[in-house]
């Protein structure tokens, strides 16, 4: 009888030492996991294009016993120019590495915050007839790289095997030459694997 306690009570320490092990590990090991939604212009890019739409990739990785992680991210978004004369997108491809912060909680929608800096290459064309006096077409392209920075919220959720997120973030990529910056909010929904 007491061996076989002193055996229950050696297999119950040993779970107890080995499952936090197990947990920081799966912490430590890559997620994976793709994202998709609109992107709502803000400011004075919200009076230029209508609303977008984006797609991005991403990897994930925490660090043991810990809230933080971080996440490298690739990312496309595309908005159709508004107006009556000329037609056109602003279509933006980003990388980016950020902070997550998920605090503890025992809710099953996962609450977590997420920030960082990336560089954004914004591609503008614009295309037109030349307007109501029935000018010349014409058709322009200009395309450079600049700073960006993004913040956020969002929920992390399971779905069986596959996790899921829905997040909304602000996005502020810097003007060119001095101009106004390029804001805006993708609310995306996606999935980790």
């Amino acid at each position: 009888m007491t061996r076989r306690i002193a055996f229950t009570a050696a297999a119950a320490l040993l779970s107890l030492t080995l499952a936090p092990a197990a947990d920081a590990q799966a912490q430590v090991m890559p997620h994976f996991g793709i994202s998709a939604g609109a992107s709502i212009p803000q400011s004075s890019f919200g009076d230029g294009v209508n609303t977008g739409y984006n797609l991005n990739g991403m990897i994930n990785v925490g660090v043991p016993l810990s809230p933080l992680g971080f996440r490298g991210e690739v990312g496309w978004n595309r908005f159709d120019l508004s107006g009556n004369n000329a037609s056109g997108n602003v279509r933006m491809v980003n990388g980016a590495v950020n902070v997550v912060l998920a605090p503890s909680t025992v809710m099953s929608a996962k609450p977590y915050f997420i920030a960082g800096l990336g560089a954004y290459n914004v591609k503008t064309s614009v295309s037109g007839s030349g307007g109501i006096l029935g000018g010349s077409a014409f058709s322009s392209s200009s395309s450079d790289t600049r700073l960006g920075f993004n913040g956020g919220i969002g929920f992390a959720f399971g779905l069986g095997p596959v996790g899921t997120l829905l997040e909304a973030r602000y996005v502020s990529v810097n003007g060119s030459n001095g101009g106004s910056s390029l804001s805006f909010v993708p609310i995306s929904f996606g999935i980790s694997f």
